[in-house]
């Protein structure tokens, strides 16, 4: 979310300013400020799983970014006029619309490549596969925990 809200903020203003290029600052910041604003998106999973609440998150996303290249640009508008804020706007429709999709295919493609996997195991073994479990602590290791002289007793006397 982070990623995709700076590229779309810096994509926006390119698209619908008079000058389209951003000062070095500018990016940085809308780079920091958006993998910081990823990062806050990333914790609730619940921004990324509808529609709605990720075109939501995704406008205050470019907000976000927008903010960021008001302070890098010094001069910029800290209101964006009419035509920049639709375009803000429409990249977050068409983003939402976009990852949603992806999201969907990439799930539709590793189920099928799921069975597909499992049906050619099945047809190369007769036996289904065998699941071995590493036991978490060494048999030694069970040993001396489980006498009475462990590792933290006194030493014998002889």
């Amino acid at each position: 979310m982070g990623a995709v809200s700076g590229v779309t903020s810096i994509a926006a203003h390119g698209a619908v300013a008079a000058t389209p290029h951003l000062p070095f600052a500018a990016v940085i910041l809308v780079s920091i400020a958006c993998a910081g604003f990823g990062a806050t998106v990333a914790a609730v999973p619940a921004l990324s799983r509808t529609y709605a609440p990720m075109v939501g998150t995704l406008v205050v996303g470019q907000i976000v970014g927008h903010g960021a290249m008001v302070v890098g640009m010094g001069g910029h508008a800290t209101f964006p006029a009419l035509p920049m804020l639709a375009a803000h706007i429409i990249a977050a429709v068409l983003l939402a619309s976009v990852i949603l999709t992806a999201d969907h295919a990439y799930s539709v493609v590793t189920s099928a490549l799921r069975v597909a996997t499992c049906a050619l195991v099945r047809a190369a073994n007769s036996e289904p596969p065998i699941l071995v479990i590493t036991p978490y602590r060494l048999w030694a290791t069970d040993r001396v925990l489980i006498t009475a002289v462990g590792t933290r007793a006194p030493p014998f006397a002889v």
